[in-house]
C-alpha cells in the first residue's frame, strides 16, 4: 500500500510544472500582453486621428465662407 501511494505521488509530482516552467510561461504571457497592448494603443491612436479629421471642419468652413462671400458679391448683398 505504501508503494502505491509513493508511486501515485511520484506521478503527480512529475506532472506539476517546475519553477522554470512557470517563469518561462510568465515571460511569454508578459510578452504577449505587451504586444497586445501595443496593438491596442495603435488602434486607439488611429481611431482618434480619424475622429479628429472628421471633427476638424475648419477647411470646410473657410471654403463655405469664401463661397458665401462670392455669392453675396454676385447678388450685391452687403
Amino acid at each position: 500500500m505504501t508503494e502505491l501511494s509513493q508511486e501515485y505521488f511520484d506521478q503527480k509530482l512529475t506532472a506539476l510544472a517546475t519553477k522554470q516552467d512557470l517563469e518561462s510561461q510568465t515571460k511569454m504571457l508578459k510578452a504577449y500582453a505587451d504586444e497586445q497592448t501595443e496593438k491596442l494603443a495603435a488602434m486607439v491612436a488611429d481611431s482618434f486621428e480619424e475622429v479628429k479629421e472628421l471633427l476638424d471642419v475648419r477647411e470646410r468652413v473657410k471654403h463655405l465662407e469664401s463661397d458665401m462671400h462670392k455669392i453675396k458679391e454676385a447678388l450685391h448683398i452687403g
